[in-house]
């Protein structure tokens, strides 16, 4: 009788303890499923967004880059160093004007990020 009765105590128990995770596991799939969703709207527009916004900055400073950049790291930097030299050297609000651009769409997105708490 008492194997009964601690056997079915300990069912008692486990099963409180399975319905609580079971619980925090469903909010922590819905809170990921929120943030997932934000986070890919975010990228979404960022690529929508990201293209003309570079065209529209390399047209400003008036620098194509080569056709064909050899696949080396140093004809990359070479490319960098080319684009950064134009963007100082030239107009700076070709590259300040795409940066507020930049800025002024995140922030509601941050808030909504902040707002669900997605990074902790």
């Amino acid at each position: 009788q008492i194997i009964v009765k601690i056997l079915f105590y300990f069912s008692f128990v486990s099963e409180k303890q399975c319905a609580s995770l079971s619980e925090a596991h469903a909010q922590d799939w819905d809170k990921l499923l929120k943030c997932a969703k934000v986070g890919t709207s975010i990228a979404a527009e960022v690529v929508r967004t990201l293209v003309p916004e570079v065209r529209t900055y390399l047209n400003c400073v008036d620098f194509s880059p080569p056709p064909n950049p050899s696949n080396c790291i140093l004809g990359y930097i070479k490319i960098a160093y080319e684009l950064l030299k134009r963007s100082v050297n030239g107009n700076i609000n070709c590259l300040v004007d795409p940066l507020k651009r930049g800025v002024d769409f995140l922030k509601p997105n941050i808030a909504q990020i902040d707002e669900l708490k997605c990074i902790q």
